[in-house]
């Protein structure tokens, strides 16, 4: 008779449990379709924010680091086709600087970090009504060596890598912005 008890409490707290964890996953599944939506397919409403990049009009940025970063945004907004008439001005100022950094015995810095500031401001075409003003900022670390060249390709190198930084959390916020706003 007390084994049937057992057995009883055990398929209780089993289907118990089945039923917490269905529960669960409906829920999960109830939320993820509602609040969700596609940043850059098409909505149901008919806008595509990729469209919406791909007007996206970027003022020249000077400096090497400045046309990386710019190139790299063009590539992101269109994909490497510039077919859309532009709809939006985007403006990209930066600063960069460089931190010593792993300093030996010697006061030599071993080790250095550049990092990069950058201010952008998205507009509508004829540049009087400020959409979007925002940050980003990218680090990015380079180690210093005996060799010059091996200083400059290292340095060069932290410089692309931090320019490709800012360039995808520009897109993602413009992306982010563009699709809650449509």
């Amino acid at each position: 008779m007390a084994e049937i008890k057992i057995a009883a409490k055990r398929t209780s707290h089993k289907s118990a449990f089945r039923k917490i964890t269905s529960l669960g996953a409906v829920i999960i599944f109830a939320m993820s379709v509602s609040a969700c939506r596609p940043m850059y397919g098409e909505t149901s409403l008919g806008s595509n924010a990729t469209y919406e990049l791909a007007s996206i009009d970027i003022n020249t940025i000077p400096g090497r680091v400045g046309q990386q970063i710019r190139n790299q945004l063009i590539f992101l907004f269109t994909g490497g086709n510039r077919s859309v008439a532009p709809k939006y001005k985007l403006n990209v100022v930066y600063r960069q600087s460089i931190a010593y950094v792993l300093f030996k015995r010697s006061q030599d810095a071993a080790g250095q970090i550049l990092s990069i500031d950058a201010t952008f401001t998205l507009k509508d075409l004829d540049g009087k009504k400020i959409l979007m003003k925002s940050k980003s900022h990218a680090r990015a670390a380079f180690d210093k060596h005996s060799s010059t060249y091996a200083n400059v390709r290292a340095k060069r190198n932290a410089e692309n890598r931090a320019a490709k930084d800012i360039a995808n959390d520009i897109n993602t916020r413009i992306a982010a912005y563009i699709s809650s706003n449509r």
